[in-house]
């Protein structure tokens, strides 16, 4: 009938109407399901109860935690790493630091591991007198372990930084962090995470860990080695580097200073474990960089170099390079930096140098017929045949010059102020780079070939100086064999005239090249310079004498 609805249609329209709802329904259900039970976090989809039931086991150190210390697990977020409040404990079960907690249950996998109690000191053998609190960040997604220790500790703050103000997936800041904290220590080519480290482990990164734990330690009482330890990451925190550069000359003076078998006694009586890894290499490294030295390789030894670290306690002191270790030489006390040994000097109160085989007081004026134009040329004695030994020169860098207060007289500069003033007087002006200005005489002349010059025992001079420089000794190719590291010694500054006596074994490579034998170099000299290379300065030198060792002054 029109305009009447029928039962059947009825049914039909009504049956599709609550299919309709139904379906809706269902899709809203699944909807709501997908929504409810994932959760961001840190920039990426965490499920909820992500952690269920698990237990977290792992050893607190810095040295270990002793028995019945607590710790402490605190659920973060994956957004800022803040605490939810959800939190577990567990004790320390032995004097080894280690510990585990059961029964954890997150809603992400993140959790900050707190360690709080005394624990074995390294450095005195002792059970600390003041409890200490060490953290670190773990994501207990796919690990059953997680270690507390002071580089978990030292990298929490920077990673949260990291986190908060970038922002970086807590994965990345937390692998940043630990490269930065090695990097600060000097140390490269570790990619162990710090929370798979123990101090008695056998890797490297473990025996960096030791040495970190022991370097931060040393000299320092639990409480000043805390606030040590607060300093230290807050000046990390930020831009990733360790910018005190008084801390890092402490901890290096500390580090040279330490008795490091005694430490490792200390730790070996223990009898927590089977191994003590091999902490002392990165101990001596550190300090060795800080210092300015580097490492004391094969190809360095014998030489000696200061330590440039301007707030160590032995800045401008000398190390030289003796067995693959550097060894405290002399202490700096004050005055001139000499980076090589100190030659004897002799006070001169009345020139004679008569017996030298360059003196030139007594050629001022003098015609020789042997050694030509007023002894332009020093008397080596020592011929090839060309008749052009001895002869003085000069020479520098392309940015480094030469002048001469007596001027030119035209027959040389060096004769022009020995002729005026009894002396060759120079001012050498260095450049600011590497420079190098130069008085050489060649032994035998210009075929510039080697000489054994053992029996001359060294050389002398006599001279004064406004500021310290240097006596080469050169061979035949010694800037391909030696690669520019040469022989030589350091004389100091000194405005009284005096003469400077410098035996063979007083001369040595500063050890950036390669390593040759002395013995070898004084039976194959061809030349000896006086060389003035402090960079930036304007160097004033009067030249009496030049001779065989000891015969200056006589």
């Amino acid at each position: 009938m029109k305009g009447k609805i029928s039962n059947k249609n009825t049914v039909s329209i009504f049956s599709n109407y609550k299919l309709l709802l139904v379906t809706f329904a269902t899709v809203f259900f699944v909807a709501g399901c997908s929504n409810d039970d994932k959760k961001t976090t840190g920039g990426s989809t965490e499920a909820e109860n992500a952690i269920a039931d698990k237990t977290v086991a792992g050893v607190s150190q810095k040295g270990p935690f002793v028995s019945g210390s607590t710790v402490t697990l605190y659920e973060v977020d994956g957004d800022n790493l803040v605490q939810t409040g959800n939190t577990f404990t567990g004790k320390v079960a032995s004097n080894k630091g280690e510990f585990n907690i059961s029964n954890i249950n997150l809603d992400a996998p993140y959790a900050l591991l707190e360690a709080e109690g005394y624990y074995w000191n390294e450095v005195t053998g002792k059970r600390s007198v003041s409890q200490i609190k060490l953290n670190a960040l773990t994501d207990l997604e796919d690990r059953e372990t997680a270690n507390i220790n002071l580089l978990t500790h030292l990298a929490y703050e920077r990673t949260q930084w990291l986190v908060r103000n970038k922002p970086m997936k807590i994965g990345e800041a937390k692998s940043q962090a630990e490269r930065e904290i090695f990097a600060a220590f000097g140390i490269t080519d570790i990619s162990r995470g710090f929370e798979d480290l123990n101090i008695f482990g056998d890797s490297e990164g473990d025996a960096a860990l030791l040495a970190i734990s022991v370097l931060m330690q040393l000299n320092c009482t639990e409480a000043e080695f805390s606030e040590q330890l607060a300093g230290f990451a807050k000046d990390l925190e930020e831009d990733g580097f360790w910018n005190s550069e008084q801390l890092k000359a402490t901890l290096a003076d500390n580090a040279f200073e330490a008795n490091a078998p005694k430490i490792r006694k200390n730790i070996e009586t223990w009898d927590f474990a089977d191994n003590v890894p091999e902490f002392e290499p990165v101990m001596e490294s550190f300090w060795n960089d800080v210092y300015g030295l580097g490492r004391c390789t094969e190809k360095r030894a014998g030489a000696l170099l200061p330590d440039t670290s301007e707030n160590s306690a032995y800045y401008r002191s000398i190390f030289r390079c003796l067995d693959g270790h550097w060894i405290l030489e002399q202490k700096f006390d004050g005055g001139d930096t000499v980076i090589f040994p100190v030659v004897e000097l002799d006070t001169i109160a009345e020139l004679d140098c008569t017996g030298s085989m360059y003196c030139a007081k007594n050629c001022m004026n003098v015609m020789d017929p042997d050694l030509g134009r007023t002894c332009s040329r020093v008397n080596t004695q020592i011929d090839d045949g060309s008749d052009t030994y001895g002869f003085l020169h000069f020479y520098t860098d392309s940015a480094s010059t030469f002048s001469w207060p007596a001027g030119d007289k035209g027959y040389g500069y060096e004769s022009a102020s020995r002729d005026k003033y009894g002396y060759i007087y120079t001012i050498a002006r260095l450049g600011d780079s590497h420079p190098y200005a130069r008085i050489f005489f060649e032994i035998s002349g210009d075929e510039q070939r080697g000489n054994d010059l053992t029996e001359w025992g060294g050389v002398c001079i006599t001279y004064t100086a406004n500021e310290s420089f240097f006596i080469n000794i050169r061979f035949p190719d010694d800037n391909k064999l030696t690669e520019y590291d040469y022989y030589k010694a350091q004389l100091p500054a000194t405005e009284q005239l005096v003469t400077a006596n410098i035996k063979w074994s007083d001369f040595v490579q500063e050890g950036f090249g390669l390593r040759v034998e002395r013995d070898s170099v004084v039976k194959n000299i061809s030349r000896v310079e006086v060389s003035f290379e402090k960079p930036g300065s304007n160097i004033s030198s009067k030249i009496h004498s030049i001779s065989k060792y000891g015969t200056c002054n006589k």
